[in-house]
């Protein structure tokens, strides 16, 4: 500024820019298309394959979490076994907090064990 006073022929000018709202172009006539699920019989028998091994896994950081809780050994508190117990343990806990969630967005399939009777019938 003090190069404007000193020279008044010289002009500051400022740009200013707009901003233009644009409107978003719908279609009433046509809902919008939720997506398709996508499932051949390989990937229904492959989550249920993973879904039996998740319950079997399940079971066993159960029982083991009832070890490491009924564990009266002096040295619990030191033993990497027991911290990766409980580690363990803490992962199954998120995993029953998160279940309820993931198991609502899957469709419901048969077991295995339900499949296996399905083939036998049709045998």
């Amino acid at each position: 500024m003090a190069e404007s006073m000193a020279n008044p022929t010289t002009k500051t000018t400022r740009k200013t820019t707009k901003k233009v709202k644009r409107k978003k172009t719908t279609t009433p006539s046509q809902p919008p298309v939720p997506p398709v699920p996508i499932q051949d019989a390989k990937t229904a028998h492959l989550q249920r394959v993973m879904s039996q091994l998740i319950g079997e896994l399940v079971g066993k950081v159960n029982d083991l979490a009832l070890e490491v809780a009924s564990c009266e050994c002096e040295k619990a508190n030191d033993c990497p076994v027991v911290h990766k117990a409980r580690e363990a343990v803490r992962v199954l806990k998120r995993l029953r907090e998160e279940m309820p969630k993931v198991m609502s967005s899957i469709p419901q399939t048969p077991s295995l064990e339900e499949e296996a009777e399905e083939e036998e019938e049709e045998e």
